[in-house]
């Protein structure tokens, strides 16, 4: 199984986290239960934030994390989600991640 961890930043945009957790927690069961096929998940999907709090999106939404990205031992694929359109400001309030 491949396992994928979403990591969420606060003020980001809650599609680009949200999407690919539940594309790849739908893969394999999705599709196979519409064929008849015995649904089998292909993918372990987490979603973690920096610090285990939730997080609040730019949009009227927050996000939970049971993980904080310290808890990952490893993982085979990272996502991040979208912290907004200024990179210069995204790398600044999130330089906790970039190590």
């Amino acid at each position: 199984m491949i396992d994928v961890t979403v990591v969420l930043l606060k003020s980001g945009l809650a599609s680009t986290a949200v999407g690919p957790v539940e594309v790849f927690f739908s893969a394999g069961t999705f599709w196979n239960s519409c064929v008849g096929d015995q649904p089998e998940a292909q993918f372990t999907v987490r979603a973690v934030s920096v610090d285990r709090e939730p997080v609040q999106c730019l949009s009227p939404l927050t996000l939970l994390s049971r993980q904080s990205i310290a808890d990952v031992d490893r993982t085979d694929l990272v996502f991040v989600q979208t912290g907004g359109l200024d990179v210069d400001a995204m790398l600044e309030n999130h330089a906790a991640l970039v190590p």
